[in-house]
């Protein structure tokens, strides 16, 4: 397909379906990832980590691996999570963010009963 020959309402038209689409397959991709993880699939592949399956397997870069990370490391934290991430409601981003949020105050929490 020529995007050159769109009109400015066709192209439009082709974003909006090609963002749904990388929206759909990203979320597609959490499910596939978060079902890896649970299997541990990633250690018969040969990686050590999720992550490392993500960077050196996949070809992610560290920063988009370390968002699908969390984002599955949430899912499995809680179902609420799960499903709002399989649904679309909480995006990658937010997810990771969130999951970062958690750890860092299970770390502060944690040194609070240490002292």
């Amino acid at each position: 397909m020529k995007i050159q020959i769109l009109n400015d309402q066709e192209l439009g038209e082709l974003t909006g379906k090609c963002v749904a689409q990388e929206k759909a397959a990203s979320r597609k991709l959490l499910i596939c990832l978060y079902e890896v993880k649970t299997r541990r699939l990633y250690s018969d592949w040969g990686y050590p980590t999720l992550f490392k399956y993500l960077t050196q397997g996949c070809k992610y870069s560290e920063a988009e691996a370390m968002l699908r990370v969390n984002a599955v490391a949430l899912m499995g934290r809680s179902s609420l999570a799960k499903e709002k991430i399989e649904s679309g409601k909480i995006s990658i981003t937010s997810a990771s963010i969130l999951e970062r949020g958690i750890k860092a105050k299970e770390k502060i929490d944690k040194l609070k009963v240490e002292s």
